[in-house]
């Protein structure tokens, strides 16, 4: 039998083949194969160098996204630098209304080329996100023309911002769930961090008519956990809209964390035991992180949790370690010694799980 299958071999890398390997034996050690099945389902197997290490595909999706950004950064430069005053002058005279409709029939007329692209070329699929791409940048164009208004002297032209960004963020949105691309979705999230940046109105509402409850990082505070938990609704952009949650929810709690915020004359909080309470909840969230990517498997959570859980505990030990007695190299000897001991503790106890369940029936 073996013979026969050594001739209808089963072609491998050496990491597949390793990963069979592996199963075939804990089946056979589990009698749930027979051995010398096991054995002869093994035989079959044919390690192949693997010629395209190299992933061309993701490497192409990058290249496009960032010709995208460059191109769009080559646009703007050129237009405030190297474009003739005149021109833009003549640019400026044109009627606002005017101006959107040019700017909207243009980004139209790219994402219908996106479209049909991608009818015709499905298999370039990240060449034709990167075409939508630049018709979402060219109704960023239209919805600051949206959002412009002429002052008296008629050449100057500024932008109500805190009217045009979400309206940005929403044919961002459209854009990304009409094309399922991640990228497009990640503009519209930045967009809305830029809102909550510049904006204390719309989080005034929020959160009370007080200053203090609009201040800059109470507002990513409630923009990260409403993108954690809208996450859930977004089945294409669970983890785009995730990673974007938690990056604002932890900077925004490690920043009203810090010792620094409270010396500010702008801060409102001010206090040692306001600012313990806002260490114990970054305390709190990088562990429940830290647990909940362990506890289902999710690598971004996990990650987020180890990295601020450290960011912590590091920014802390070195104010506990302000003594003279006590230098730095006494705190990252301390901090070495506790991780050492927390990682051979979490190693017994998976060699101790793993002796357990090998002797149970399966």
């Amino acid at each position: 039998m073996a013979s026969e299958n050594n001739q209808q071999a089963v072609a491998l890398t050496a990491s597949q083949a390793e990963t069979v390997q592996s199963v075939l034996q804990q089946w056979s050690t589990a009698k749930l194969v027979d051995p010398s099945l096991a054995s002869d389902l093994v035989a079959t197997i044919r390690v192949v160098k693997q010629d395209h290490s190299f992933d061309w595909q993701e490497f192409s999706k990058y290249a496009y996204r960032l010709a995208a950004l460059y191109f769009a950064a080559a646009v703007l430069i050129f237009v405030s630098d190297y474009l003739p005053p005149i021109i833009r002058q003549w640019i400026l005279a044109i009627p606002i209304a005017l101006r959107l409709v040019v700017t909207l029939g243009i980004a139209a007329m790219v994402h219908i080329w996106g479209h049909r692209r991608s009818l015709a070329k499905p298999q370039e699929r990240y060449l034709n996100e990167a075409i939508h791409t630049l018709g979402a940048l060219v109704s960023a164009l239209a919805a600051i023309q949206l959002g412009s208004r002429r002052y008296r002297s008629g050449n100057v032209i500024r932008c109500r911002w805190g009217e045009v960004l979400p309206v940005l963020a929403l044919i961002y949105g459209v854009v990304a769930i009409w094309v399922k691309s991640t990228f497009i979705w990640s503009y519209g999230i930045a967009v809305l961090g830029i809102h909550a940046f510049v904006s204390r109105k719309y989080f005034s509402y929020i959160l009370g008519s007080h200053a203090k409850w609009s201040n800059l990082p109470i507002r990513f505070v409630v923009l990260g956990l409403a993108m954690i938990c809208y996450s859930r609704r977004t089945t294409d952009f669970q983890h785009t809209t995730r990673l974007w949650g938690l990056a604002y929810f932890f900077n925004a709690v490690w920043a009203l964390s810090a010792e620094d915020w409270y010396d500010s004359r702008e801060s409102w909080l001010v206090g040692k035991p306001i600012q313990l309470y806002w260490i114990f909840i970054f305390l709190f969230s990088a562990s429940l992180s830290l647990w909940h990517g362990l506890r289902f498997n999710n690598s971004t959570t996990t990650r987020f949790g180890v990295a601020y859980l450290c960011i912590n505990i590091l920014s802390k030990t070195f104010n506990i370690f302000e003594h003279p007695v006590c230098n730095n190299a006494t705190l990252f000897a301390v901090v070495a010694l506790l991780l050492g001991l927390l990682g051979w503790y979490a190693e017994r106890v998976n060699t101790l799980l793993r002796e357990k369940y090998s002797r149970l029936p399966w």
